[in-house]
């Protein structure tokens, strides 16, 4: 059973928490894999925002709109994605992305990036 980014993923009949404990690399294949393997969108892993820099926070964010084919407009954006395989008009992003993508922001703001 899963629940897509709920609380509940279990496999094998072993809970995640118990599964996490006890080997938690393993825990993780399981989850990503069983994400890809259910046709759902896997997320980036998310890294906690206040522990990265300005060029982690910045790279994150991005990273989030590159995967949704986002047509960059700074050059350093261009440079560092490209734009191949960007859609105009852009669709926009998911509501979980766009709030990850608002978590990132302020944190660059609270940093002076």
């Amino acid at each position: 059973m899963r629940e897509q980014y709920g609380k509940v993923f279990v496999f094998g009949g072993e809970s995640a928490q118990s599964a996490q404990s006890a080997q938690p690399n393993h825990f993780f294949m399981a989850a990503v894999a069983g994400a890809l393997l259910s046709g759902f969108p896997v997320p980036a892993l998310a890294q906690d925002p206040a522990s990265m820099c300005c060029d982690e926070l910045w790279r994150a964010r991005n990273q989030i709109y590159k995967d949704e084919h986002f047509c960059f407009k700074t050059e350093r954006a261009q440079r560092f994605f490209g734009n191949e395989g960007c859609i105009e008009p852009f669709p926009g992003l998911r509501h979980w992305e766009q709030e990850r993508v608002n978590e990132l922001q302020m944190w660059e703001s609270g940093k002076g990036c």
